[in-house]
């Protein structure tokens, strides 16, 4: 996990790590969240870039879950991935 400078922290899985230990849509509601929160303070547009990508990665887990997705999105075949 890393801690940004506010205190907050973000959880980093891998793919095989996900599929160990899946956690719930609302775990990932909350990730989406924090990362939110973090590039809203920062004043790095580079890092709220990345921040503002990874909000959206933790909502479509989220919405794979909610759905009942067998296996969650790969983050690089996700469409924001496609058309920077």
């Amino acid at each position: 996990m890393d801690a940004s400078p506010g205190g907050f922290v973000l959880d980093q899985f891998t793919p095989r790590e996900c599929s160990k230990s899946m956690h719930s849509a609302e775990h990932y509601r909350r990730q989406a969240e924090r990362a939110r929160q973090i590039a809203e303070i920062t004043h790095q547009p580079d890092i709220q870039e990345i921040l503002s990508t990874a909000a959206q990665d933790y909502d479509d887990i989220a919405e794979d879950i909610e759905s009942g997705a067998i296996e969650i999105r790969h983050p690089e075949l996700l469409p924001q991935r496609n058309h920077r």
